[in-house]
C-alpha cells in the first residue's frame, strides 16, 4: 500500500452522461483485487483506490471522503455496467458480514474517463437507522447510539473482504477486497490530517454528541437555485465552517473544475444560521457542516 500527496487528483464525479440502454440478463460478475491500493492525500478529500480484475476486464473501486470517517462516497467504473446515466434511487449495496442488502440509497450513474460508471454513499460499518441522522433525534440518545456504533467498528471492519453492489434486478457486482481494515487505517489517518487542517481537533469531532446543521428551508432555498435552466445533473460535495455561535464563517466547494455558476449557487446563498455542533457533553462548540448537494434534472 503507498500514500503521500500527489498533486494529480482523481475527477471522480465529473460525469458525462451518456444514453440509457435495455437492461441485461441477470448476472453476477465478480472481481479480485490486483495489485495495491493507493491512497491520496489531498487539500480537502483523502481518496481509495484499487484495480480488480475477473481475468478478462478490469475495474476501478475509488472512495473519497471529504472529512467524515463515517462516511464515504464510492465510484466503480467498470464496461460492464449499464450505459445510463441520471441520478437513481434504487441502488443497493451489501458488506460481507451484513446478512442482507441494504436499503436503497440515491447513487449517480455516468461515465468516467469514457467507462460506465456508478458513484454512492457508502458506510464501512453496521447499517445506521436513518433517523439517526435527523436533527430532531435527541442528542444524547443520538450520542449513545453513535458511541456504541464507533464501538462495534474495529470487530466488524476486521470482517471486510467483500462488498457486493446490486446495480439492477439480478445484476451484481462483487468486489473480491482482501482485509480492508488496514486501508481503512489510513483513510482514517487522511482525514484526522483534514480535519487538523481546517482548525479542529479530530478526537473532539471523534465524539460529538450533535453535528452542525442548516434548517430544511433554507436548503431547499440552494436547491431552487439551479444554475443551468434545469437541464443538467450535478453534484457538489461541499463544507461550511460553523462557529460555536451557529454562525457560518466560510463555504468551500471540496470538487475542483465545477463550474463557477454552481460554486456561486452554493456559497453566495449559504445559510447564515447553522444549529452548532455539540460535543460530548453537550456544549456548543465550532465545527463543520459537511454535505453532498445534488442538483437533479427532472423532466
Amino acid at each position: 500500500m503507498k500514500h503521500g500527496s500527489r498533486t494529480t487528483l482523481i475527477g471522480l464525479m465529473t460525469l458525462a452522461l451518456v444514453g440509457q440502454q435495455p437492461a441485461q440478463a441477470q448476472q453476477v460478475k465478480s472481481f479480485s483485487l490486483s495489485g495495491q491500493w493507493a491512497v491520496d492525500f489531498a487539500e480537502e478529500r483523502c481518496t481509495l483506490q484499487g484495480t480488480f480484475s475477473d481475468g478478462s476486464k478490469d475495474l476501478q473501486l475509488i472512495v473519497q471522503s471529504y472529512g467524515d470517517t463515517d462516511q464515504y462516497r464510492a465510484t466503480i467504473v467498470n464496461a460492464q455496467l449499464p450505459r445510463n446515466g441520471g441520478v437513481f434511487r434504487d441502488t443497493r449495496y451489501a458488506l460481507n458480514p451484513d446478512t442482507q442488502p441494504r436499503g436503497t440509497t440515491m447513487a449517480f450513474r455516468g461515465a468516467v474517463n469514457g467507462k460506465p460508471a456508478i458513484s454512492f454513499p457508502l458506510v464501512f460499518g453496521p447499517e445506521l437507522p436513518a433517523t439517526l441522522t435527523q436533527p430532531s433525534y435527541p442528542p444524547a440518545e443520538r450520542q449513545n447510539a453513535m458511541q456504541a456504533w464507533r464501538a462495534s467498528l474495529p470487530d466488524y471492519q476486521r470482517q471486510l473482504r467483500e462488498l457486493t453492489l446490486f446495480v439492477s434486478a439480478g445484476r451484481q457486482v462483487r468486489l473480491n477486497t482482501g482485509p480492508l481494515s488496514p486501508v481503512l487505517d489510513v483513510m482514517r489517518s487522511c482525514v484526522r490530517d483534514l480535519q487538523q487542517r481546517w482548525g479542529l481537533d479530530p478526537a473532539t469531532e471523534d465524539q460529538l454528541s450533535q453535528r452542525a446543521h442548516p434548517d430544511d428551508e433554507t436548503w431547499q432555498r440552494i436547491r431552487d437555485s439551479y444554475p443551468f435552466g434545469g437541464h443538467e445533473n450535478a453534484f457538489a460535495p461541499v463544507r461550511f465552517m460553523v462557529g460555536a455561535d451557529g454562525i457560518a464563517t466560510a463555504c468551500v466547494v471540496q470538487l475542483p473544475g465545477l463550474p463557477e455558476e454552481f460554486i456561486a449557487a452554493i456559497c453566495s446563498r449559504k445559510p447564515a444560521r447553522f444549529q452548532p455542533a455539540r460535543d460530548a457533553a453537550g456544549q456548543p462548540i465550532a465545527s463543520i457542516y459537511r454535505t453532498d448537494i445534488v442538483f437533479q434534472y427532472s423532466d
